[in-house]
């Protein structure tokens, strides 16, 4: 039997389609049939019912017509219905057909033929006209006998040359290939990141809600928008010409921040660097310790720093002060903060927390600075799949937009020693990066661990990309511990080094950097 392309019909084959069809499948097999196929070069279009090839007698294409079939001056009419002269359709579309083949060199394009074919109509002796001779047409009653017809109509433009298999199957390799489309990783994390944008642009309105509250403390979990809302309020407000200062914790985020405003005239500091700004501005020295006493100077002695110079310096103020990561801000140094503002009654003074993210385990005092409680309530960062596993580990369930990504699922990969874990991850690595076209800059591998205490620090020379432990570096991949990167997210996240020491207050934080997709790599 034949083979037909596609196996199972179009669902707009019409009764008299299906019927030819039905004839051409009880053709030898060294016929190959496509059926419905569409021919497309430029603006020019056209479809073919049935497109026959054969490796020892070449092609030929077939337009079949059903029902009562007439033509007058007005043109050709199908049971009462206008419809294209279905010569000059044929012949348009097998030109079509013929020039592709053509292009691409193929021999069999030497020996085509075309008919009509009229399934519901018995032969007959009624003139059909010089451009439309009787051999050309394939009555009801000739079906059964196409192959003999085929063969008549082929050898009238001369003796073929023998096709092999492979000149078939170049054939259908030019015409209809077959093909598996899939969208990379890199793909999804594109359409998804657009999703997030109208997500964030939803989120915006919660600044519209606290429009005139100069003390807010925003509080929402991973993901619910902090930062992104907390650069949109700065962005308002340098527009009325204020003074804004981004305080952060971790040098990391200072950085990302940083980059992300090089263009205004936002000042950002982490709360230290904002220390050692004032207190080398005003002429005191900072000496950082290395001894046991460094704890408290970065503690406290630090804050008293601040505070000294800030009444050596009266000028230098903000309107606006913003504190992302406020959770992890100590209660000696918001007395400092809070010095920091231009008016003490009329100045904003907005801070973004999640307490659920104080791996510090400091005391929540942010309530005695008089600071307007706010809570965030949807995720608009991350996949409902990264977020439930991420909430998951403390207890809670996320708060999705209803067009939220759903997204991928999470790759638990339980690594029976911490060696093992630099196979999987170069595993990893090359699928993301060579298969899914991810960018090394859209990737961090996040340790349970200080970086220097893992095992793929010390032996990143193994590794054929880049790992870096700075952020935002072109072709290299971030390596960061879980505290390091609080504040922060990647597209794609490794978090190694997991283990049952490690809390399910930093599971929690580590997850819930990823935004599009999630390996978790456990060790015995």
């Amino acid at each position: 039997m034949a083979k037909i392309y596609p196996p199972i019909p179009n669902e707009n084959s019409d009764e008299y389609e299906l019927e030819v069809r039905n004839h051409l499948s009880k053709l030898p097999d060294s016929w190959q049939i496509l059926h419905r196929q569409r021919v497309i070069s430029g603006k020019k279009e056209k479809e073919i019912d049935f497109i026959l090839v054969n490796p020892e007698k070449g092609w030929i294409c077939l337009e079949v017509k059903g029902g009562a079939i007439s033509r007058d001056e007005s043109g050709w009419k199908q049971s009462e219905k206008r419809i294209d002269d279905p010569v000059d359709k044929m012949q348009k579309a097998r030109s079509l057909m013929y020039d592709l083949l053509e292009k691409k060199g193929h021999p069999i394009t030497k020996f085509w033929g075309w008919n009509l074919v009229f399934p519901s109509i018995g032969s007959t002796n009624v003139n059909l006209g010089s451009d439309l001779p009787k051999e050309k047409i394939i009555f009801s009653d000739q079906l059964p006998y196409m192959e003999e017809i085929f063969d008549s109509q082929l050898k009238t433009y001369g003796k073929s040359l023998t096709l092999n298999q492979d000149s078939i199957n170049s054939f259908l390799n030019i015409v209809a290939p077959e093909f598996n489309l899939y969208p990379t990783l890199q793909d999804t994390i594109n359409r998804e990141e657009q999703i997030f944008v109208g997500l964030t642009k939803e989120q915006h309105e919660a600044i519209d809600q606290l429009e005139g509250q100069r003390k807010v403390l925003i509080s929402g979990r991973a993901g619910t928008g902090k930062t992104i809302l907390a650069l949109e309020f700065a962005r308002r407000k340098l527009d009325e010409n204020k003074d804004v200062l981004y305080l952060c914790y971790n040098r990391p985020l200072t950085e990302e921040i940083e980059l992300k405003t090089s263009s205004s005239n936002i000042d950002v500091f982490n709360f230290h660097g904002l220390c050692r700004y004032f207190t080398t501005k005003t002429g005191g020295s900072w000496n950082e310790p290395r001894d046991v006493d460094k704890d408290n100077f970065w503690n406290v002695e630090t804050a008293n720093l601040l505070s000294d110079a800030l009444n050596k310096d009266k000028e230098k103020r903000w309107d606006v002060i913003l504190v992302d990561e406020a959770q992890d801000f100590r209660k000696e140094w918001w007395i400092s903060i809070m010095d920091c503002l231009r008016h003490p009654s009329e100045s904003y003074c907005w801070a973004f927390s999640d307490p659920k993210q104080n791996v510090y385990q400091l005391d929540q005092h942010l309530g005695e600075f008089d600071l307007r409680p706010f809570h965030l309530i949807k995720n608009c960062r991350n996949t409902e799949k990264i977020a439930k596993a991420a909430y998951g580990y403390v207890g809670e369930t996320p708060n999705m937009f209803m067009h939220s990504p759903e997204g991928e699922d999470i790759k638990v990969k339980n690594i029976k020693n911490e060696e093992n874990q630099l196979s999987e991850i170069k595993d990893i690595l090359d699928k993301l990066i060579e298969k899914e076209k991810v960018a090394l800059s859209s990737i961090t591998i996040l340790t349970a661990k200080s970086t220097k205490q893992s095992i793929l620090w010390n032996l990143r020379h193994k590794i054929k990309y880049d790992i870096s432990t700075k952020r935002s570096q072109n072709n290299k991949i971030f390596f960061s511990s879980i505290k390091r990167f609080k504040g922060l997210d990647s597209d794609v996240v490794i978090l190694m080094d997991v283990d049952d020491s490690i809390s399910e207050l930093d599971l929690y934080t580590g997850t819930s950097r990823a935004k599009h997709k999630l390996y978790l790599l456990k060790t015995n």
